[in-house]
This record gives C-alpha cells, structure tokens and sequence, in this order.
C-alpha cells in the first residue's frame, strides 16, 4: 500500500458517496449503466456524457474513485477503451497490484466498503499479501 494524504481523501470520499448511495455500490463491475437507451445515446456523436441520469448507475469502489475525478466520462467506451480501470483503481487508492487484485476481485460489497474505510487512515483490512 502506498498511503498518501490524496488516496486516503480519495478513498474517504468513495466511503462517504458509498455510504451515502449504497445502491450505487456494486463490486462486480467496474462502472455499468443500467438503461440500455442511456448507454447508446452517450456513445453516439454529439451524446452528452453529463446527461447520464446517476440512478441509472452502478460501479465498484475503484470505478466510484474514477468517477469522481473524472466525472462520467468513465462510461463512455472511448474512455474505457483508453484506460486500465485495475491501473486506475491502484492509483488513485494508493494499492500494489496484490492489494488492488484481492479488494477489486476477491470481495463482496460489504468487505470492499470496510477495506477502503482502512484506506482512508491509512491501513490495509484486507488479507495479508
């Protein structure tokens, strides 16, 4: 774990947007858009990203992380197709490939919300690796 004062804000805020929207939290994807029509309006030219209705909307605690410093661009295929969302997750919450591997593969909602909270005053929950 690579502990900063920036991945702790950072994974404070995914805890807080988490806690706050536990209907958004969903740890087997990485950010998904639940209304088909939404999906393909925002991928054709001239769709409008910021028009994504958030309800519509789950992600993981590392897609919650990418969201929210990037805004929802992160749905767009052109984003994705251009980004490693693991790369990305590791980066902004400050994990090894081993911690990010075990928190974004390995854990139910609930384990994943109790890690990041760990990452958020700079501790490790999660098994040894």
């Amino acid at each position: 774990m690579h502990s900063t004062p920036e991945t702790r804000a950072r994974a404070d805020a995914v805890v807080e947007y988490i806690k706050a929207h536990p209907e958004r939290h969903n740890q087997s994807n990485w950010a998904e858009i639940l209304d088909e029509q939404i999906e393909d309006m925002i991928d054709e030219p001239g769709g409008n990203v910021n028009d994504i209705p958030m309800c519509k909307t789950t992600m993981c605690v590392a897609g919650t992380a990418a969201w929210q410093k990037h805004g929802n661009v992160i749905f767009t295929q052109n984003w994705q197709d251009r980004h490693d969302w693991m790369k990305e997750g590791m980066a902004l919450l400050g994990l090894s490939y081993a911690e990010a591997n075990y928190l974004f593969y390995d854990t139910d909602n609930e384990e994943a919300l109790d890690i990041v909270e760990g990452l958020a005053v700079g501790e490790w929950r999660g098994l040894t690796v």
